[in-house]
């Protein structure tokens, strides 16, 4: 189960040292922090964390609507996108 709502990106305004995701209830979901790794890299991260639950979904539906019209073989080309589904699922 994941954080419901949207998750944002929000920059540290007081330190200027981190990048947090925000859930949709307000709370902080992830945090990057500058420390050892680039600015730019930590707000990329950020946002890509911030765009999982839309990615995740997607990439359900997709798998489920393409799954109804292929043969087995055809099938079995989509197993490295249920793995995808299945590690973010291991929570």
């Amino acid at each position: 189960m994941t954080t419901k709502g949207e998750w944002e990106v929000a920059r540290d305004t007081t330190y200027n040292t981190h990048t947090f995701v925000i859930g949709g209830d307000g709370r902080v979901v992830a945090n990057t922090y500058f420390y050892w790794r680039k600015e730019v890299e930590c707000e990329a991260n950020a946002h890509l964390i911030a765009a999982a639950p839309d990615m995740y979904e997607t990439l359900k539906s997709i798998i489920e609507r393409l799954e109804k019209g292929l043969s087995l073989g055809e099938k079995l080309e989509l197993q490295p996108a249920r793995e995808a589904l299945a590690k973010a699922e291991k929570a």
